[in-house]
């Protein structure tokens, strides 16, 4: 019997993998066709059946332009740029924002 644990994980990145393709416009059928995939496999890693290699995180991450941590639950989408941002030094950050301020600049004109 698998652990529970094992099976919240599958689930959860079989959630992520839908919401995902559903954002990028694919159809099952299509993201199947766009990766070499079956239907029959996307939709056992949607459901929490199968588990997924990393070689096939890789290409669903690429396919769907999501990145490998949204897919595995470690990084929900928006907190990946914070978790950056606490990583940066004092002056990494000033030039951050020295950076967006003039982008922002730039953009009004």
């Amino acid at each position: 019997m698998k652990d529970l644990l094992y099976i919240e994980c599958l689930n959860g990145i079989g959630k992520r993998l839908a919401q995902a393709r559903e954002k990028a416009g694919y159809s099952q059928d299509a993201l199947a066709e766009k990766t070499g995939y079956s239907a029959i496999t996307i939709s056992r890693w949607k459901n929490g059946h199968t588990a997924m290699k990393a070689v096939d995180i890789i290409k669903m991450t690429q396919v769907l332009g999501i990145s490998a941590d949204y897919l595995l639950g470690t990084v929900e989408p928006g907190k990946q740029a914070e978790k950056i941002i606490a990583g940066l030094s004092t002056e990494q950050k000033n030039l951050v924002m020295d950076t967006l301020k003039t982008v922002m600049a730039f953009l009004q004109y």
